[in-house]
Formats: C-alpha cells, sequence, structure tokens
C-alpha cells in the first residue's frame, strides 16, 4: 500500500505528494524529505534553513531516538550537499 506524504513550499505556492511504503513514519518522513531534496536542491540554491511542521505523533515525538538520528543524518547530508550545489 502506498502512503502519501505532503510537502508545502509556501513562498512558491507549490504543494509536492511523495508516494512511499515505509513501514516506520519516522523513516518515511526522513526518507521522503530527501527525496524532495535531491530532486529540488538545484531550484533553491539560496535555502539556508527550512521549518517542518510535523503533528508530534507517537513515531516521531523528540524522545523518539530513531527520528532524531535520521533527521540528523538528513541534516548532514544537506549540508555537504549545499557545498556541491
Amino acid at each position: 500500500m502506498l502512503v502519501p506524504f505532503g510537502i508545502l513550499e509556501v513562498k512558491q505556492k507549490q504543494f509536492n505528494v511523495v508516494y512511499g511504503n515505509s513501514l516506520e513514519t519516522s523513516d518515511f518522513i526522513v526518507d521522503g524529505l530527501n527525496y524532495w531534496w535531491r530532486y529540488n536542491k538545484r531550484r533553491h540554491p539560496t535555502i539556508t534553513k527550512l521549518q517542518i511542521d510535523l503533528d508530534n505523533g507517537p513515531e516521531i515525538e523528540s524522545h523518539r531516538t530513531q527520528f532524531i538520528k535520521r533527521m540528523r543524518l538528513l541534516r548532514a547530508r544537506w549540508t555537504s550537499d549545499r557545498s556541491s550545489v
């Protein structure tokens, strides 16, 4: 079963939908953000910060180490990608 994940780009007035089938919500969110960045980083060369609004459900609460670990790895990847854009 495919599950949708939405990313709203407010200033661009664009809504992106990523579909996935990850069994873990935390992994699915990070995978969706990574997919979006991979295909959109050249459109946003000046991005230095993102505001990510989540619902704080049980899989992504701040004490969930898997989600925090994956977000930190994603940030490290995005930071290193910025030097190659």
